[in-house]
């Protein structure tokens, strides 16, 4: 019956339908999302790719599908089949299926503020720690179980990386900005998998490719750096395993990326950790997707405790939000702390990723570290210059009569060759708002000036760019106000270099 009426809306309506979105829902669920999906002119199936009558029908609509402008919604008879039959089309899906009030929740205004970054610590040599709780690619666990597990008077006294959905950006971005308005510094939302919408690269636990080269996932990755850029989001957690080459799209294609895992079911070799273009690491989630934080401790455990103290360590680690929350997090500190207090440092992902680059000789914002210093030449308030976020309510801004500057001392010097502004666009302000110039130099004693890049007009929301490595301390920006108004502003800027050894 279900395929008959899959057939008949294939022939007859998929024509008519916009095909940037399909729903696949259960029609025993009394899904909410059917009322967003028809506003979106989405067609609405259930098929299952695990039977041959129904697998060509649904392939058909897959088919004619565009990688890297549509995505599904709803959920599947079975995840892996489901979400790996997407993933060979170069589609994601957003799992939705008990997604309530979406068409309110998607209605809510899109600008989205993300939460600054605290600074970091510099790098020692101990064992780090990142631990990630799933799911988030899953829309209702973020409107339901996420927000009960996020009212533990327990979250906020020590890190966890929370993941999110970058969908949330449209689909829900109240919800998105309840969650940054309301984090501590303890807190990190990181995308689930594997970006924008859940796609299966690599089935490790049956092991299947659904996708086995690049070429599948080019379009993905491309649509997963427009949803980071506009969700703030700079961590991914990619489900399972990948080639170098795959590494290589996200490396390539998703630049506001900072860092990413891969899921280690060991049930094949271990993941090793990998790196790409000189910025991007990938590392393995060791264990994955485990109920109970004593997994966690004894992975680590003789590695920790046979720790010479040499040079630093790291480790990530996944948990099932369904089964753990912060009361079960919280008892791994204690657990590390019982073998040597302070050799492990449970820590952010970004601040994870930012440490292992920099002890890996890899590209790292140099402005995270908290040595760094910054002056404004008219004495401006310069704390939200680059605090890691793009909000409109965390961006600076200064009166133009003239040229505005900003120094940075980064503290020592670096091999610094990228920069990436965000300018107030990015957090909702209209593009007239952006100053409409700037210029960026770079020093090693203040005296003399080694102009690296020269903007007279600035477009879009970000100016991300890469320039020959070079030796600088110190960084001055020159910045133009805005046309419309005069005023001088910037959202955040970043500044990336490598260790000089």
């Amino acid at each position: 019956m279900l395929v008959r009426f899959s057939v008949t809306i294939y022939n007859k309506y998929w024509k008519r339908c916009t095909r940037q979105t399909l729903l696949s829902l259960n029609p025993n669920v009394p899904a909410d999302i059917r009322d967003l999906g028809t506003s979106m002119k989405a067609a609405t199936i259930w098929l299952d790719p695990r039977e041959m009558k129904e697998r060509p029908l649904l392939e058909k609509f897959l088919s004619d599908m565009t990688p890297g402008q549509s995505v599904l919604l709803g959920w599947w008879h079975e995840e892996r089949a489901g979400i790996g039959i997407a993933t060979s089309h170069g589609l994601s899906t957003i799992p939705s299926d008990f997604y309530n009030n979406a068409t309110v929740y998607a209605g809510f205004p899109r600008e989205i503020q993300p939460a600054p970054v605290p600074k970091r610590k510099p790098l020692e040599n101990k064992v780090y720690v990142a631990m990630f709780l799933s799911d988030g690619d899953n829309i209702q666990y973020c409107q339901h179980k996420m927000c009960k597990l996020w009212d533990n008077p327990l979250r906020g006294t020590f890190p966890i990386n929370w993941t999110v959905s970058p969908g949330l950006s449209e689909l829900g971005p109240g919800l998105l900005n309840y969650y940054y308005g309301t984090a501590s510094d303890k807190d990190c939302l990181v995308s689930g998998p594997s970006g924008m919408g859940y796609s299966l690269i690599y089935d490790e636990l049956n092991n299947v490719w659904h996708a086995s080269d690049r070429k599948t996932i080019e379009e993905y990755t491309r649509l997963t750096e427009r949803y980071l850029r506009k969700s703030g989001l700079r961590i991914i957690t990619v489900w399972d395993r990948m080639n170098m080459d795959q590494m290589g799209a996200y490396a390539d294609n998703c630049r506001y990326l900072s860092g990413a895992t891969l899921e280690d079911w060991k049930v094949a070799p271990p993941v090793k950790p990998a790196r790409c273009n000189g910025r991007i690491a990938f590392i393995g989630n060791r264990p994955c997707y485990t109920e109970h934080v004593e997994d966690m401790y004894m992975e680590w455990e003789e590695s920790i405790k046979s720790f010479d103290g040499k040079e630093p360590l790291f480790y990530t680690s996944q948990g099932v939000s369904w089964n753990m929350g912060p009361e079960q997090m919280a008892k791994l500190q204690v657990m590390f702390d019982s073998i040597e207090r302070n050799r492990v440092e449970i820590c952010r992902a970004d601040h994870f990723f930012s440490l292992y680059n920099e002890a890996n000789g890899l590209s790292f914002n140099i402005l995270m570290l908290d040595n760094v210093k910054v002056h404004t030449d008219d004495g401006s308030d310069s704390e939200t210059i680059a605090d890691g976020s793009f909000g409109r309510k965390y961006s600076w801004k200064a009166s133009a009569k003239g040229d505005r500057q900003i120094t940075f001392d980064l503290g020592k010097e670096y091999f610094i060759d990228r920069y990436i502004i965000s300018h107030p666009s990015a957090g909702g302000e209209d593009k007239s708002m952006n100053s409409h110039a700037f210029s960026m130099e770079t020093s090693t004693d203040m005296k003399e000036w080694h102009e690296v890049e020269k903007t007279t007009t600035v477009k879009g929301d970000f100016s991300d760019s890469d320039f020959e490595s070079h030796t600088a301390r110190y960084v001055r920006l020159t910045v133009k106000g805005c046309i419309k108004d005069g005023y001088a502003r910037i959202a955040d800027i970043e500044i990336y270099g490598k260790i000089i050894n």
